[in-house]
């Protein structure tokens, strides 16, 4: 909150100088001529800190979001109070202390009652702010202003007080006969050798502007008059300033001669603090919130979409829509779930080569639909056509059935809006606008948006995203990264649903990416969602979709849910095991006694010897570039099957994994000489069939080798009609890694690249980009903290913008 000071104005000859920490009084004396001195003072400055005055700011607050305001408000008044001291904190009569130094002005009036209660706080301010502003209507103004106050001290010892040490004159102190002739008469003491005759003759004044003093002739100040001005320091009258520069007392006989008399001293804090006189500071007007809203739930199109993405509110909305009247509806799915037994090594045939066989009887999220096939009858005959399983009503984005109606219109004439792509007109206050309404016919109720922007570009694409429920650049992203993998995990619910026979999920480390790395190809042969736990615990998050998960299933016994825990006990402990197992899930483990062992339970139980991946003990980054690709069943350089990684242990690769090993035909390396030495390239070689291709794929950085995995595997079609994640590289923090571990199964299974960027895209993505994005379906930014500018180059790249 910007704060206020009180204003300090020159005096003619006299400087005064700030210094918050310490009190010094300072004297110059500069020779002006040969017979006249000036004399420059400096002093008086007391050790406190007056609040800056800044420019007032204005800005708006919607009158459908007063509980919004007063949280804003009490914030603020809550900030700071006056301490405890009648003397420094009575204006006007009224004692200030426990008060905050901010005050709001409703329409003009003072909301009195709001001041009083900042002193108890809490619900007695609550009340008063729900009285106060609760029931605003458009068009109406909140002020906050601040009294003005200075501090002093700091810390524990810090005081604010309304008032602070006079030790400028006023506008009331310009005039005859007043304070100034009083002390001016007492400091002379009689001395005749100072003013030009007596002082009532001496002094003279502009009523409320100046105050002269007229001195002998031949003293040695300039013009032989000292003029007061308000904000004038306040002068000693009862020592003067000789020829050298010296201060010494008035009396009687000193100075004996007008040539000895250079000035009168500014009082120091000592001085004023003998009787100290104190004096408000003025108030300013900090902040103009207008009210605004002529219609419920009005929107600038900046409150719902940044010019990149939705925004949280934007979120909000999309979300009422979808569940409401949503676009598609998925119901029924063809599939045939893997099921993966103890000790099992062999190759299991996959059912996914067949193209698009798991989203039969869905629609897309651009609304374009499928033909759903027919569920198979108990004891119909099977013809070889895979199994047809009623699709669980799993948690998702949109709702299962529509309850209402959306209905949208432009603001400039009323026109109903039937496509999402409308050229909207622009309304005589210069913005681009739509209406939405919004009619849930369960409860019989309707609810009115009214969006508007200057951008119409920006407007018209937010109409887009809403109108279809289908955002081109979208963000699934939660508070932390267990809320994040659940947003994945709702989002590859979607797209792979639930399956009620041998239903699986698979959970790694949210702390540890050591274990998990080779989770993902186990997840994508599963079907499974991935999610996160702690060490000791499976969090909140993870636990209430595990819930949701099942709730609305046909299943009725929770064993028939299989949680798969990738990683061994030091990562996912026994307590994380008994915590599931005595919620009635069926547990099973994949951990080895090294990073190592675990990736080759993981390998083993995928059961591809033909292909894999081996990354190094400490490549983390390597194995998020290649783990959407590991997991894919669409990548003709691993014959469209699912390939393990495996995790070499800091010694290099182990004779159990270079056995596994000896019938491959295709092993890919990640990562270069650093993270998997050239001696152990060679161990691989020699452990493969001499027809067997092994290859590196390497960069000079995490970023190099990630556009070099997009050269490979996404030549020329990055893209393409597909989705494209972009996550956090984990440069900072090799842990904000864990959001591409999370949606790597969702990248294999939309078949869409991650790229992986924190702050910016480095110099070889962007030239891999260039030369191979082609036009993308929709762009996602996993979890919070990558830069705007980032996802908005990608979006460009892919025609998204």
């Amino acid at each position: 909150m910007w704060k206020k000071t009180a204003h300090i104005f020159m005096v003619p000859r006299i400087e005064i100088r700030r210094d918050v920490t310490n009190y010094k009084t300072k004297m110059e004396v500069m020779i002006m001529n040969k017979k006249k001195l000036s004399v420059v003072m400096a002093g008086a400055m007391l050790a406190t800190t007056v609040a800056p005055i800044m420019a007032a700011t204005t800005t708006d607050a919607s009158a459908n979001e007063l509980g919004l305001l007063i949280g804003k408000v009490r914030d603020i008044l809550e900030s700071k109070k006056f301490s405890s001291n009648t003397t420094r904190n009575t204006v006007s009569g009224t004692d200030l202390s426990g008060q905050s130094v901010y005050y709001l002005k409703i329409n003009g009036e003072e909301a009195k009652a709001v001041s009083t209660a900042t002193v108890k706080g809490g619900m007695d301010l609550q009340k008063a702010l729900q009285a106060a502003l609760g029931s605003l209507k458009p068009g109406a103004t909140v002020e906050i202003w601040s009294r003005g106050y200075v501090t002093e001290g700091s810390g524990e010892n810090e005081k604010v007080f309304a008032t602070q040490l006079k030790t400028t004159y006023a506008e009331t102190d310009m005039k005859t006969g007043g304070d100034i002739s009083t002390d001016l008469t007492k400091g002379l003491n009689g001395n005749t050798h100072i003013l030009n005759g007596e002082v009532g003759t001496a002094v003279t004044a502009v009523p409320n502007q100046s105050v002269t003093i007229a001195l002998n002739s031949d003293s040695l100040v300039s013009g032989d008059k000292i003029v007061l001005k308000p904000g004038s320091a306040i002068l000693d009258f009862t020592k003067y300033i000789d020829a050298s520069g010296n201060i010494n007392p008035i009396d009687g006989t000193h100075p004996s001669d007008a040539k000895d008399f250079a000035g009168f001293p500014v009082k120091t804090q000592a001085e004023l603090e003998k009787a100290p006189t104190y004096v408000d500071i003025a108030d300013s007007l900090d902040q103009t919130i207008n009210i605004t809203g002529t219609a419920p739930n009005t929107f600038k199109t900046s409150d719902l979409f940044n010019g990149v993405m939705l925004t949280e509110e934007g979120h909000d909305l999309l979300t009422k829509i979808e569940e409401v009247a949503p676009v598609t509806k998925a119901s029924v799915i063809t599939e045939t779930p893997n099921v993966i037994s103890e000790g099992q090594s062999k190759v299991v045939s996959n059912p996914e080569s067949s193209t698009g066989s798991a989203a039969q009887g869905q629609a897309g999220k651009d609304g374009s639909k499928t033909p759903a096939p027919k569920t198979k009858e108990e004891g119909a005959q099977d013809h070889g056509e895979k199994e047809v399983i009623k699709n669980i009503d799993a948690p998702s984005k949109k709702a299962s059935a529509a309850t209402g109606t959306v209905a949208y219109t432009t603001v400039e004439g009323n026109r109903p809006i039937s496509t999402g792509k409308y050229n909207l007109s622009k309304s005589s206050d210069g913005t681009y606008g739509f209406n939405i309404e919004l009619t849930n016919t369960s409860t019989n109720t309707t609810t009115n948006y009214v969006v508007k922007g200057e951008n119409k570009k920006d407007t018209e694409t937010l109409l887009n995203w809403l109108f279809t429920q289908d955002p081109k650049v979208d963000i699934l992203a939660g508070k932390d990264r267990y809320e994040t993998a659940v947003k994945v995990a709702e989002e590859y619910i979607m797209n792979q649903p639930f399956s009620s026979k041998n239903p699986n999920v698979v959970i790694v480390n949210g702390n540890s990416l050591v274990d998990g790395l080779s989770a993902s190809p186990l997840a994508a042969k599963l079907k499974a969602p991935m999610l996160l736990s702690k060490t000791d615990e499976v969090p909140k998050a993870t636990l209430d979709y595990l819930k949701k998960l099942s709730e609305n299933t046909t299943i009725s016994n929770l064993k028939n849910i299989t949680i798969n825990l990738v990683g061994g006990k030091g990562v996912l402990s026994d307590n994380v095991e008994k915590q599931l197992k005595d919620l009635g899930y069926t547990v099973k483990r994949y951990g080895g006694e090294n990073r190592e062992a675990t990736s080759m339970k993981v390998a083993n139980a995928i059961g591809n010897k033909n292909n894999a991946f081996v990354v190094g003990a400490n490549g983390e980054a390597d194995a998020m570039s290649i783990a959407s690709v590991a997991s894919s069943t669409k990548m003709s350089q691993t014959n469209n099957a699912i390939a393990p990684i495996i995790v070499s242990n800091f010694k290099g690769l182990s004779s159990n994994a270079l056995d596994f090993l000896d019938n491959a035909k295709t092993v890919t390396v990640l990562g270069g000489e650093a993270v998997v030495s050239n001696e152990e390239f060679d161990a691989i070689k020699e452990a493969v069939p001499t027809t067997a291709k092994v290859n590196r794929i390497a960069g000079a950085n995490r970023q190099e080798t990630n556009a070099k995995v997009i050269s490979t595997y996404y030549a020329g079609n990055f893209g393409d009609g597909s989705d494209v994640l972009v996550a956090k590289d984990g440069q900072r923090n090799k842990m904000e890694l864990v959001d591409a571990l999370t949606v790597s199964n969702l990248a294999a299974l939309k078949n869409a690249p991650i790229v992986l960027a924190t702050d910016k895209l480095d110099k070889a993505q962007i030239n891999t980009l260039e030369l191979n994005a082609k036009q993308a379906k929709a762009l996602y930014q996993v979890g919070n903290g990558v830069n705007l500018d980032v996802v908005k180059t990608l979006a460009n790249l892919l025609g998204l913008q």
